[in-house]
C-alpha cells in the first residue's frame, strides 16, 4: 500500500496511464502513390513489454538479487507482441506492476552497494540516488519539479525509517510511473523537419534505438550522446546503431524478431502423432527448435543477407536431426553446421523446424504452409472467407487413394476455390516435405509420386509458376516484393505498430536500400534507424499531458 500512496502523490496510476498519455495515432490517410516525402505513418504510445520491463529492471540494478517478475503477457498483433495495439491495461496487469515494484524495491534497496552511486545515509546521497534512478528509469533528465517531489518524499521516509526503506519507496514509485512503464514521445520542432513533422528529441531517439536493438534502457554512451545533442543527424544515429549491433543484447533482440516473424514458438506445442512419427519425441522437437534458431542467427550474424535467409544451403544438425535433413550423422549430440543437398533444400522455408510447425498431427498441410508464405514472406495475404462460405468437397469413389495434394484440391471447390487457388498454389511447392520436414519424392504411406509444382498469384514480381520449394527460395532471395516484405517486418518490429500506406512508402525505400546493399540485413537495420519514420513523428499526434 505504500507504493499506492506514493503514486497518488506523484503521478497517475497505471489504470489511468492511457488517459494520461494518449493512445495510438495511425497518422493521416494517404494514397499509395504519395511516396515523395516519406512521412512517418503515425505515432504509437508504447508500453514496455514484459521482456523490456525485466531487461530494464536488470539494467537499473546490476548485481542485485532481483526477484523473478511475471507480468501478464501482451497480445500479438500482426505477428509481434510489441505492437502498441496489443497492450491493454488490465486490472491483473496493474496488480502485477504493484507487486513487482514492491518486490524489486525491497531487493534492490537491500543491495545498494551493487548499483547506487553512493550508500551514505545523508541528504546529499539520497539526492544523488534520486538523480541516478530518474535519469535511467525515465530515460531523460527529470524536471526540477519532479526531482523536488521525489527528493522530498525520500527524505521524509529516510527521516522516519532510514535509507534502505527510503530507497525502497523511491524504487516502488519510479517503477510505477508512466515515464518508466511507457515510452512517451513528444518531439520538437527543428529546422530540418518537414512541414507537419516533429523531430524526436535526442533522448527519445536514444530510447527508440535501445528498445529496438537491445529491448532495454539506453546505456551511458547513448544518454551522454543525447545530453550533448549528438543524436540529431542520420550519421550520428548510424554510428550508435553500428556500435549497438556489436553488443550481445542485439543478438537476443534479432533472435526475438526472427522467432516471432517465423513463429518458432509453435514448435513448443508441436504434437505429431507418435503412431505416424515415432521419432518425433521431445528431444527431437527441441533439437529442431534449436536448429531453426541457429539457422536464423547465422543468417543475420554470419551470412548477413536475404539470400541466406531464403536460399541458404546449410543447417545445424546433430545425430538425432541428421536423418530428418537427409545428411550423414556428424557424430555428436551438439548442433554443428553442415552443407545440404542444394537440390533438396534452400533457405528457412525448407528447414524441418519451420516445415513441422506448419503441419497437422498426421500429415503436412499445404494450406498452413501456403498461408504463411503469402502473409509473412510476401505480405500479400488472402482475405478471410466471406460469411457462409463453405467448401464443396468433391467426393471420392470408394477405395480411391489420393495424395494430400489431390485431396486438398478436391476440398476447395465452390465458394472457397478463388481464395484457395492462391493459398494452395503456393502451398503445393512444399509437397516434397512430410509433416516432420523430411524430403521425399513419393508420399510415403501411399507410394504415390509427388507433384511439387505450384503457382504464385497476387504477389507482384513473384507471380508465376514455381516448381518446388528450392525454386521458390531462390526466387524469393532476389524478389523486390519479398525484399519489401522483409523490410516491413523489420519496420513493424522497430516502431511497434501496424503499418499504413505512408509506412509502406517507407518500406519501399528500405527495400531499395536493401537491394542497393546486396541484400545486407545489417544495412537494412541502419537504413531503418536513420529513416524519417524512425527519427520523426507526425506533428498532429501530440498528446503530452
Amino acid at each position: 500500500m505504500r507504493a499506492l500512496r506514493l503514486m497518488s502523490a506523484l503521478t497517475c496510476g497505471p489504470l489511468l496511464l492511457l488517459g494520461c498519455m494518449g493512445g495510438v495515432d495511425r497518422g493521416p490517410a494517404r494514397g499509395r502513390g504519395a511516396c515523395e516525402d516519406l512521412r512517418p505513418g503515425g505515432s504509437a504510445l508504447r508500453r514496455l513489454t514484459p521482456t523490456e520491463y525485466r531487461n530494464s529492471v536488470a539494467y537499473l540494478f546490476p548485481g542485485a538479487p532481483l526477484p523473478t517478475v511475471n507480468l501478464t503477457p501482451d497480445l500479438a498483433v500482426g505477428g509481434f507482441n510489441n505492437n502498441a495495439e496489443g497492450q491493454p491495461v488490465s486490472d491483473l496487469l496493474t496488480e502485477d506492476y504493484f507487486h513487482a515494484g514492491e518486490d524489486i524495491g525491497a531487493a534492490a534497496s537491500a543491495s545498494l552497494a551493487t548499483w547506487a552511486p553512493c550508500i551514505e545515509n545523508t541528504a546529499e546521497c539520497t539526492g544523488r540516488i534520486v538523480d541516478h534512478l530518474l535519469l535511467h528509469a525515465q530515460r531523460r533528465p527529470p524536471t526540477s519539479e519532479d526531482r523536488s517531489a521525489y527528493v522530498a518524499m525520500v527524505e521524509a521516509t529516510r527521516a522516519e525509517s532510514g535509507l534502505e526503506d527510503a530507497v525502497a519507496a523511491l524504487i516502488e514509485a519510479v517503477l510505477l510511473t508512466p515515464q518508466f512503464l511507457y515510452r512517451p514521445e513528444v518531439g520538437m520542432t527543428r529546422d530540418d523537419a518537414a512541414p507537419g513533422l516533429l523531430a524526436l528529441t535526442d533522448y527519445e531517439i536514444a530510447s527508440r534505438l535501445s528498445y529496438f536493438l537491445w529491448r532495454s534502457i539506453p546505456d551511458g554512451t547513448l544518454l551522454d550522446a543525447a545530453a550533448s545533442g549528438a543524436l540529431s543527424s542520420p550519421l550520428q544515429v548510424e554510428e550508435h546503431a553500428r556500435r549497438m549491433l556489436e553488443d550481445p543484447r542485439a543478438h537476443e533482440t534479432i533472435a526475438d524478431l526472427h522467432a516471432q516473424w517465423f513463429q518458432i514458438g509453435r514448435l513448443d506445442t508441436l504434437r505429431l502423432d507418435p503412431s505416424v512419427f515415432p521419432d518425433a519425441d521431445g528431444a527431437l522437437v527441441a533439437d529442431m527448435h534449436a536448429s531453426l534458431e541457429r539457422y536464423l542467427d547465422a543468417v543475420f550474424w554470419e551470412e548477413g543477407t536475404v539470400d541466406a535467409l531464403f536460399a541458404g544451403r546449410f543447417a545445424f544438425v546433430n545425430d538425432r536431426l541428421a536423418p530428418i535433413f537427409g545428411v550423414p550423422a556428424p557424430g555428436t549430440d551438439e548442433l554443428v553446421r553442415v552443407e545440404l543437398n542444394p537440390e533438396e533444400r534452400a533457405g528457412i522455408l525448407t528447414q524441418p523446424g519451420w516445415l513441422a510447425h506448419r503441419a497437422h498431427e498426421t500429415v503436412h498441410s499445404p494450406i498452413f504452409r501456403g498461408t504463411f508464405v503469402l502473409e509473412h514472406v510476401l505480405c500479400a495475404p488472402t482475405p478471410p472467407a466471406p460469411p457462409g462460405a463453405e467448401a464443396d468437397t468433391v467426393p471420392l469413389p470408394p477405395g480411391t487413394i489420393v495424395t494430400t495434394r489431390e485431396r486438398t484440391i478436391r476440398s476447395h471447390s465452390g465458394a472457397c476455390a478463388s481464395c484457395h487457388s492462391r493459398i494452395d498454389g503456393v502451398g503445393f511447392v512444399f509437397e516434397n516435405y512430410d509433416a516432420l520436414g523430411r524430403y521425399r519424392t513419393v508420399e510415403t504411406s501411399l507410394s504415390l509420386p509427388i507433384d511439387p509444382s505450384g503457382v504464385v498469384r497476387g504477389a507482384g514480381d513473384m507471380d508465376g509458376p514455381v516448381l518446388g520449394a528450392v525454386e521458390l527460395g531462390e526466387r524469393l532471395a532476389t524478389s523486390r516484393d519479398a525484399g519489401r516484405c522483409v523490410a516491413e517486418h523489420y519496420l513493424r518490429y522497430a516502431v511497434g505498430r501496424s503499418l499504413n500506406d505512408a509506412d509502406r512508402c517507407a518500406a519501399n525505400a528500405l527495400r531499395t536500400a536493401l537491394t542497393q546493399s546486396g541484400g545486407d540485413l545489417h544495412e537494412l537495420v541502419v537504413a531503418l534507424v536513420t529513416s524519417n519514420t524512425f527519427r520523426f513523428r507526425t506533428a498532429h499526434a501530440v498528446s503530452d499531458h
